[in-house]
């Protein structure tokens, strides 16, 4: 994705969340910001779609990689378990949060 189309999509996703906020703008909004390296924004409009609905396995997916990257164990092992329960399937996501789990784990475990 082209810088412009990436920036025009984050506006897009804000506007459509200040005026009628659904779970799927929310993550849209919440994969935007983890693209521009946000991690605060991110897990912010993620939290926001979570809110909405506690059933989406990619949301507890982002909010697992989120947790991951900034060093936060516990919460991460709750949204990764919360992603399997409700059907979390993104293999790409997937593949990205198993190699920064190998990356992570102390050698030898």
């Amino acid at each position: 994705m082209l810088e412009g189309d990436h920036k025009a999509a984050r506006d897009y996703y804000m506007i459509i969340c200040r005026d009628s906020p659904t779970p799927l703008s929310w993550l849209g909004l919440g994969i935007t910001a983890f693209v521009d390296d946000d991690m605060e924004a991110a897990e912010i409009a993620l939290n926001e779609a979570n809110m909405l609905d506690c059933r989406i396995g990619r949301v507890w997916g982002y909010l697992a990689l989120i947790n991951l990257m900034l060093d936060r164990p516990a919460i991460f092992n709750r949204c990764i378990l919360q992603a399997l329960k409700y059907g979390f399937d993104d293999k790409v996501l997937l593949e990205r949060i198993d190699s920064l789990v190998k990356l992570v784990q102390p050698l030898g475990n």
